[in-house]
């Protein structure tokens, strides 16, 4: 349809048509990731990729926002030049990628073109490059993070670099804080002095470094969210200590030489069931226990060792909730999949012993009747193909 209108001359002047927020066709199309409709807007009219809405945003910078990466690949490839362009802010493309929901395909985009190196470190209006708004965001995008030819050490107009945003955004998660301080430290090489300058907090200054800050800040979300995860590993714990000692099927009673072994301890589930719940049992004391010392321990050195130990015990109750759960699927199957065989044996092929243990529900070569004789004219199974 699209190119049928643009096929008409009369009509191909609405590409560069907008509506009351100054949208054009090309705007919408990036907007909604529609690459059939970008693909003959441009070819149509290369212009339509320079007018801006009334915000001043370009196609570009409402694929980046977007996240849309082939739609700014293919903005580009027509109009390579028309990522110079910045709305009413001065931003580039580069900081609508950052601020996005899914900034990593638009921001590996933008750092991988070199031809689009002059948007790594160019400023908004404000002073701010793309390291004040990545540090701004709550979200953390690695190739900004540890790429050195971002300039590490720009002020914006409040005279604040990249890590002073960090220390003043009280909205920043802790694992983004962790990878930020982590690199400044390891990868970057950045001096300590960059965490040591006073700031101003509040409209007052105050003469804490900014390292007691970000540490008094952190180690209370740590506290807290210690604290749940305590509860939760607590909770496996127990479940799972219950579970082992009640196990399915019950025990063998009786003076028999296996009174007081399990009755379905050959059974292949049952050793699954009490695998499992082991493990759960044993990784959640093991989070639990690391959880109660956390607190202790970043009160003591906020380290990247209490930060590690702090998502070792996160991810021992994320594997425990797994392990628990596949033991209360096996606890029900483990009291039936004695049966299994036999009554799946009984139920495709006629037995050899009709006396046996189990009854037949319904020999196969009885469906193999015809209809005529009271079967279901079933097609007979051949001897290779039978699996018991």
């Amino acid at each position: 349809m699209t190119q049928k209108i643009l096929g008409n001359t009369t009509l191909s002047v609405l590409t560069r048509q907008a509506d009351q927020q100054g949208l054009t066709p090309l705007h919408l199309a990036a907007s909604f990731n529609s690459l059939r409709t970008t693909i003959p807007l441009l070819m149509a009219d290369r212009h339509v990729a320079y007018m801006k809405d009334t915000e001043g945003r370009t196609a570009l910078h409402i694929a980046a926002y977007t996240g849309h990466k082939t739609i700014m690949e293919k903005i580009l490839s027509i109009c390579p030049d028309c990522y110079e362009l910045v709305d009413k802010r001065g931003w580039n493309a580069l900081h609508f990628a950052v601020n996005s929901f899914y900034p990593r395909g638009a921001v590996r985009l933008i750092l991988q073109n070199s031809t689009l190196k002059s948007l790594w470190n160019e400023k908004d209006a404000n002073g701010n490059t793309v390291l004040h708004h990545h540090s701004n965001s709550s979200r953390f995008v690695l190739q900004l993070g540890n790429d050195p030819r971002l300039d590490q050490m720009a002020f914006n107009k409040q005279n604040l670099d990249a890590f002073d945003v960090v220390a003043t955004n009280e909205e920043i998660g802790v694992g983004k804080f962790l990878a930020l301080r982590k690199l400044t430290f390891g990868n970057l090489c950045l001096s300590k002095r960059v965490f040591r300058r006073m700031v101003k907090v509040e409209g007052k200054e105050t003469i804490m470094k900014k390292d007691d800050i970000i540490e008094e800040k952190f180690i209370i979300k740590v506290e807290k969210a210690a604290e749940a995860h305590l509860v939760v590993a607590a909770l496996i714990a127990t479940v799972t200590f219950a579970a082992g000692i009640a196990v399915p099927g019950g025990f063998v009673d009786g003076k028999d030489t296996d009174a007081g072994a399990a009755i379905l301890r050959t059974n292949v589930a049952f050793k699954a069931f009490i695998i499992s719940n082991s493990i759960a049992m044993v990784l959640s004391t093991i989070s639990a226990l690391i959880q109660l010392f956390v607190p202790m321990w970043f009160h003591q050195y906020f380290t990247f060792s209490g930060g590690t130990l702090f998502f070792v015990a996160f991810s021992l109750t994320v594997f425990a909730m797994g392990a628990m759960m596949l033991a209360f699927f096996m606890a029900p199957y483990s009291r039936i999949c004695d049966n299994i065989d036999a009554t799946t044996r009984r139920f495709w092929w006629k037995p050899k012993n009709p006396n046996g243990k189990f009854l037949a529900w319904k020999a196969w070569e009885d469906l193999c009747i015809p209809k005529g004789k009271g079967g279901l004219e079933f097609k007979t199974t051949r001897a290779p193909t039978r699996l018991f």
